[in-house]
């Protein structure tokens, strides 16, 4: 069909979209509201000694003024974070030394200390938004003011200032994952050895859409709703009835379009716990709506990885052993290890490594939490990888491209299992080394070369492959029901920030019902409707979302055939089903599927078990994961005078398994490459050393990278079909940004070598690179 799997079929939510018909968190509006302003610590580190609300509450207008003692007088827990993966097989991290990790107590407000700038410490609500707003001018808060750590060597190291009291260092977590012995042996006997130290920065995710929130409860039934944009309702349900005390059913959670997200909105903010709350004391609605300064210093970030890696080689360049010391910064709060944990379950990337040892850290800082951000620890592992593998090449005199394709893993290998346990079920990565070079014009390289240098300005070639992991909570479910009017509607608990699920979910149903794509109607994001679901993140939506829809579709089409067969008064196994009807074979007796569903709910003459909505539901824990992969190829032109980079051209290949839409597919290929070049571009997150101030609150300190700074991509698919799922998706939302970062610093240095340069941290700004030529050129 015209608009089926494989289709590159327009996307049906933009209309809607483009003339003004979503909505969005700060879209949402009751009648009686009132706003809301958070009071956020102007300090990194400080004790708050008391605080004075009396002239606040005073103020024209304000209703309330909440503080942490409040939330602990009315029994709120603290927000319940599992920083742990749950989705094996991600590695499960634990002390090496028995003891359990240190998670601390993350409330919506503290009433101990400010741990980050910009954390909470005050919620007024008001009338008016303005009126918020002059109430918490009005609040006084005295601080002992503490020294701050915001660098990640220097938190873990002993002596910096201690976070948490309650435990000896900021160190939370110390864990080993692989096989020391065999490793350090790998070591000892290997011809060469090469090493690197890198730092991954801080980034924050600047979705489109700042956060939101409006809190409401009806005392009439005791329940609250919470009506925001996330990740995943069923998540924020769970944990709003746990800090709350209450059973599940007295939470209903609601989001409709969700502004953009990249995991940043998967875990549950202070702020959406604190309009509840503040609705539930009220008993009225409360708004509140995050401004673009506080989003900067107070969303959940991501990166933030120190890496040690070695590589142990033979004296044919032949990959031997890999050992890592990984330190990853989790702010001020532990809300997840799974960055952490992803990073190290693939870092031997697309090369057969027969064994590795990896130490794991997390450390606190006096900066907001990290949480897994668009594919969370990949990026920084296989920046680091192959950043090291360029080094490999240089220092064993081996072409770049040749070391990586004498160490890729062989097709005939899979499935294989990699030196952390993680087993990759498919891919051809000598292939795809293959094709990008083709399609970036690897061997005119010299000859564009040569033009650059003609003009003053050194060209530079950068490669990176790249493989990461889809796993993500097991568990997703389909509500399906086929209405006489010509509707399909699909319950789904996966959730769409953007990725166009409205037109890739209804491409499966439509195929396999034999329905018209305009007729699949896709509801989520309301706790009331969908009851079990695992959202939208790490790879998880089309993956988890197309096994459920499947096996839904072909119970609907079963119990359709039965209905058919009795309308008939036909054998079952004399109907055939094609192009959405029933048909006798060998004759023109038919009936079409919206037809058969408005029998069964006024046919009293059909058995019960045929009766009523013609409907299925499928429930399926999957724990398998998904191994998208890929290799990238791009082309800077670097100004030595003055260190300004330009990215000339970008080509990407990705393995995403079947692409059900490989338009949307592109398109997330395309926003993936821009966010992890932002990365290696311009965008860091930046604290003064000394005090812990926010350096980059705002798009003047923060870089963004904008149209002009890209070029028009050159992206294919090279489907390799995952046999353990029925669709034989992988993922496609994050295989962009996992290699972008190593593809554009090895270009960049690349196009120095020459001068001597061999490293430059990210984010390779005009100054940093100047200041790399520099360096190099005074030897």
């Amino acid at each position: 069909m015209d608009k089926g799997i494989g289709q590159r079929v327009r996307r049906k939510e933009d209309w809607r979209l483009l003339t003004g018909e979503g909505c969005f968190s700060d879209d949402f509006g009751l009648d009686g509201q009132a706003y809301a302003q958070v009071l956020r610590s102007p300090h990194a580190h400080a004790r708050i000694k008391s605080i004075d609300k009396s002239a606040a509450e005073a103020a024209p207008g304000v209703l309330a003024v909440l503080t942490g003692d409040d939330l602990l007088a009315d029994g709120l827990a603290a927000i319940p974070h599992n920083p742990r993966p749950t989705s094996p097989p991600d590695p499960l991290l634990a002390n090496r030394d028995g003891s359990d990790m240190f998670v601390g107590l993350h409330y919506a407000l503290p009433a101990d200390k400010a741990r980050f700038v910009g954390e909470g410490v005050a919620f007024i609500v008001a009338e008016s938004l303005q009126a918020a707003r002059d109430g918490a001018e009005l609040v006084d808060v005295e601080y002992e003011i503490l020294p701050a750590v915001t660098d990640t060597r220097a938190a873990a190291e002993p002596g910096a200032p201690l976070i948490y009291e309650e435990i000896a260092s900021n160190v939370c977590l110390d864990a080993d994952v692989g096989d020391p012995a065999a490793t350090e042996a790998a070591f000892a006997g290997a011809e060469h050895c090469v090493s690197m130290e890198m730092h991954m920065p801080r980034v924050t995710g600047v979705p489109m859409e700042p956060r939101a929130a409006i809190g409401d409860f009806a005392a009439t039934t005791g329940r609250t709703t919470l009506f925001a944009g996330s990740g995943n309702v069923i998540r924020q349900k769970r944990e709003l009835a746990e800090i709350f005390g209450v059973e599940e059913d007295r939470v209903r959670v609601v989001a409709r379009d969700v502004g953009g997200n990249f995991g940043t909105r998967n875990a549950i903010f202070p702020e959406f716990i604190l309009v509840s709350w503040a609705a539930r004391r009220l008993g009225r609605p409360v708004k509140w709506t995050c401004e673009r300064s506080e989003a900067f210093a107070s969303d959940y970030q991501g990166r933030d990885l120190v890496c040690h890696l070695e590589l142990a080689m033979d004296e044919g360049g032949r990959f031997q052993a890999l050992r890592a010391s990984n330190i990853s910064n989790i702010g001020s709060h532990s809300v997840s290890l799974v960055p952490l944990a992803k990073g190290i379950g693939i870092i031997s990337g697309t090369y057969h490594i027969p064994v590795a040892h990896v130490r794991a850290r997390a450390v606190f800082s006096n900066t907001p939490p990290t949480n897994p951000y668009r594919s969370a620890g990949r990026p920084e592992i296989i920046f680091a990888l192959e950043r090291l593998v360029e080094k490999a090449a240089r220092e064993t005199g081996l072409d770049p491209v040749e070391i990586r394709r004498r160490n890729m893993i062989d097709p005939a290998a899979m499935p294989y299992r990699n030196p952390t346990g993680m087993r990759y079920d498919s891919g051809n990565f000598a292939e795809n080394l293959d094709k990008v070079m083709a399609l970036a014009d690897w061997q005119g390289f010299a000859a564009r070369r040569a033009d650059s240098e003609a003009k003053g300005l050194r060209r530079g070639l950068g490669l990176a492959s790249y493989i990461e992991t889809s796993t993500g909570f097991p568990r997703e479910r389909t509500d399906m029901t086929v209405r006489p009017e010509g509707v399909v509607d699909v319950v789904i608990g996966t959730l769409s920030s953007g990725q166009g699920h409205e037109t890739s979910f209804a491409q499966v149903v439509a195929e396999r019902l034999g329905a018209p794509f305009e007729a699949v109607n896709l509801i989520s994001g309301d706790t009331d409707i969908v009851k079990i679901g695992g959202g939208t993140h790490s790879g998880r939506s089309m993956r988890m979302a197309g096994i459920v829809m499947v096996k839904a579709a072909a119970e609907i089409v079963d119990k359709g055939r039965r209905i058919a067969a009795h309308l008939f008064e036909a054998a079952e196994s004399d109907l055939e089903y094609t192009e959405g009807r029933f048909r006798v074979a060998g004759t023109d007796r038919a009936l079409g599927l919206f037809e058969v569903a408005g029998a069964a709910e006024t046919r009293a003459d059909l058995p019960a078990d045929l009766q009523g909505p013609l409907a299925a539901t499928a429930d399926e824990t999957v724990r398998i994961p998904a191994f998208p992969n890929g290799c990238h190829v791009c082309e800077v032109e670097v100004d030595a005078d003055t260190g300004a980079v330009d990215l000339l051209s970008y080509a990407a290949i990705d393995d995403v398994g079947r692409a059900i839409n490989p338009m949307i597919v592109d398109a997330q290929t395309h926003g993936g490459i821009v966010q992890g070049l932002g990365e290696a571009m311009s965008e860091e997150c930046v604290w003064d050393p000394d005090t812990g101030q926010l350096l980059s609150g705002s798009f003047l300190d923060y870089a963004m990278p904008r149209a002009d700074d890209v070029p028009a991509f050159a992206v294919e698919i090279n489907e390799v079909p995952m046999e353990a799922n029925e669709l034989g998706v992988k993922a496609g939302g994050e295989g962009g940004t996992t290699p972008a970062l190593a593809v554009y610093i090895n270009a960049v240095v690349n196009a120095l070598e020459d001068l001597g340069v061999r490293h430059i941290e990210m984010p390779a700004t005009p100054e940093r690179v100047w200041r790399a030529i520099q360096k190099a050129r005074a030897g």
